[in-house]
């Protein structure tokens, strides 16, 4: 049983860690998601910044997906992280207007 719930913990642990590195910063200003396929920028969400940091096939799916007339500026990341560029801020979800600090940060600069 101890051995289970051992086993059981570190699977936990290493879900957590895999879903935190799904959204990470590649350089200043810049956020991708590579589970939702896409980065975005103080702008909103950018193709070139998509096919830089995580590939022509990862671009070419978001333009198929979004078009170029679609409205960039707002966006929802894969743990549900929701930002609306014109406005410069970023909350927890499109639900909970709670700030959140590493969209705010990264893309935004303020705290």
């Amino acid at each position: 049983m101890k051995r289970f719930i051992i086993c059981l913990s570190l699977t936990l642990i290493a879900s957590t860690a895999q879903a935190e590195r799904a959204i990470y910063s590649p350089d200043d200003g810049v956020l991708c998601d590579r589970k939702s396929g896409f980065c975005a920028d103080r702008e909103g969400v950018s193709i070139a910044y998509t096919e830089q940091y995580l590939g022509k096939k990862a671009a070419q799916k978001l333009l198929k997906v979004m078009g170029t007339d679609s409205d960039m500026s707002s966006f929802t990341m894969s743990n549900g992280m929701h930002c609306e560029t014109r406005e410069k801020n970023c909350t927890i979800s499109k639900t909970n207007n709670s700030p959140d600090q590493v969209g705010n940060i990264t893309l935004f600069g303020k705290k």
